[in-house]
């Protein structure tokens, strides 16, 4: 292998042809004797420099290649998902959806991509969200000199003069043409079609929204890059108009954490009626005669039905001091409604959202109570406990109405 490689010749354009094979069922961009393959993707059939790979990597032997140090590799997904569990499930699922680099987990403008999790389990999307951020974070800065639109696998619209039709692409052509898997719509439902060759000229990437079942429910407009800068522009000059950070907002009641981009993602959001985001709350008692606990978090409903968290967190704490009174004991029910309070008002105080707000609790005594304090008789008032919580509660309720929906969910031990 060595003396093919320096003496140069037939040979070795016949060994850089298999490096590239190697590469390409790897699924990475940097150079593959230089890295350990083997351990994550499946035995390759009729090659021999994979059998000679195994054997390097049993001995610990790695070859450097010249020609991929020369230039500047990007990251692949397999390259930035380091971490040895999991790594051949998430191999096969960058082969199942043609996958490689970070920019094919994302649209054109940045946001992610969800028909790429249809019927992908949970657990897999959150390992490569983990490992992918800084990369993806780092992609984002960089939208404008390069992104790749028309990749396989990615939705498109072909704008016509009277119709717009909508397809998958399924390969690439000369003379700026794409493969596209036509889809169209029969009795309210997405089918899929034959397969045309499109002029990227007259095609735009859009956004395929799918069910619980997998079905396109229907494809939406992306917002260009320019509209997502200028949002961001404003977002940020509000917040440095006002001095203070997301974490610095009322820490009387929360304490945040999480990263910038997360609450810009949410503000974006935020003026759409028709958004609807979740949250999980939850609250404890230790030492009922110190005081108690409570933390909530903002999750994402995907197209699969499962939730995600959105990277939007707070937790506080109310600490009683030795003034009180020895009867005077903190208790779980309390905690609870402190959460639900805390989430309920961010929403409505900090972020002004506009649209509809589930919260997820395992207090059964707090969500029958929230669905009766707003009308509550002036005789159970008085035997109510905790008014002044209660009370800050029932201007929430009369402020969201029906657009906050309370579940009671299950406990897992």
């Amino acid at each position: 292998l060595m003396m093919c490689l320096e003496e140069g010749g037939q040979m070795k354009c016949m060994i850089r042809g298999a490096i590239h094979r190697l590469q390409q069922h790897a699924n990475i961009n940097g150079c593959p004797l230089a890295t350990n393959v083997t351990q994550f993707t499946d035995a390759m059939d009729r090659t021999w420099l994979y059998n000679l790979k195994v054997w390097m990597e049993k001995h610990d032997i790695t070859i450097r290649h010249d020609e991929h140090e020369a230039q500047e590799v990007r990251v692949s997904i397999i390259e930035a998902c380091t971490r040895k569990t999991d790594v051949r499930n998430i191999w096969r699922w960058t082969k199942r959806q043609q996958l490689q680099d970070i920019s094919d987990l994302l649209y054109s403008n940045g946001d992610e991509r969800e028909d790429i999790w249809s019927r992908e389990p949970p657990e897999l999307r959150s390992v490569v969200r983990a490992q992918t951020a800084p990369h993806i974070a780092k992609y984002r800065k960089q939208l404008g000199m390069e992104c790749v639109v028309f990749a396989r696998g990615r939705w498109v619209c072909n704008n016509q003069e009277e119709n717009k039709y909508y397809g998958q692409i399924v390969g690439q052509m000369p003379r700026k043409r794409i493969q596209v898997r036509e889809w169209t719509r029969s009795h309210r439902r997405w089918t899929k079609g034959d397969t045309r060759v499109w002029k990227t000229d007259k095609c735009v990437e859009v956004m395929a929204k799918g069910s619980a079942t997998n079905r396109i429910i229907e494809f939406r407009d992306l917002r260009t890059i320019q509209e997502m800068d200028s949002t961001i522009d404003e977002i940020q000059e509000n917040v440095e108009g006002q001095g203070v950070t997301p974490k610095d907002k009322n820490v009387g009641l929360w304490n945040l954490g999480g990263v910038m981009e997360s609450y810009t993602w949410l503000q974006m959001r935020a003026q759409h009626v028709d958004q609807t985001i979740c949250a999980v709350s939850d609250g404890s008692v230790r030492d009922g005669q110190t005081g108690g606990t409570f933390a909530w978090a903002l999750i994402h409903k995907g197209a699969d039905d499962m939730y995600e968290q959105i990277g939007v967190e707070a937790m506080g704490r109310e600490r009683w001091g030795e003034t009180k009174l020895a009867t005077h004991e903190a208790h779980s029910y309390r905690m609870e409604a402190l959460g639900l309070l805390s989430v309920l008002h961010y929403l409505r105080t900090e972020m002004q959202w506009q649209g509809s707000v589930e919260v997820h609790m395992d207090s059964k005594s707090v969500i029958d109570t929230y669905k009766k304090c707003r009308y509550t008789q002036r005789a159970k008032w008085h035997r109510q406990r905790d008014k002044d919580v209660w009370k800050a509660l029932k201007n929430e309720k009369i402020h969201w109405g029906n657009r906050a929906k309370i579940h009671q969910c299950a406990i897992t031990k």
